[in-house]
């Protein structure tokens, strides 16, 4: 089927911006993104939390010294 779910939406988004943005910070992602979360501390943890196990394509954690940011995969 080709349903186009909220989820996948959002996955294309952070895709998007991550690449004109390597190395941007989880907030500056989830700022700079529509998302299908009702709130953006639950789009952070969350997108944190799939981007970490592989789920988002297009997107990987990176640490920056001290800095988590989020880099093209």
């Amino acid at each position: 089927s080709s349903y186009y779910s909220p989820w996948r939406a959002t996955c294309d988004e952070v895709k998007r911006f991550v690449a004109k943005h390597p190395g941007c910070t989880i907030r500056e992602l989830v700022d700079g993104i529509r998302h299908h979360y009702r709130i953006p501390s639950t789009a952070r943890s969350s997108l944190k939390q799939w981007i970490e196990k592989g789920k988002v394509p297009g997107a990987r954690l990176a640490t920056n010294g001290k800095l988590l940011t989020v880099v093209p995969a």
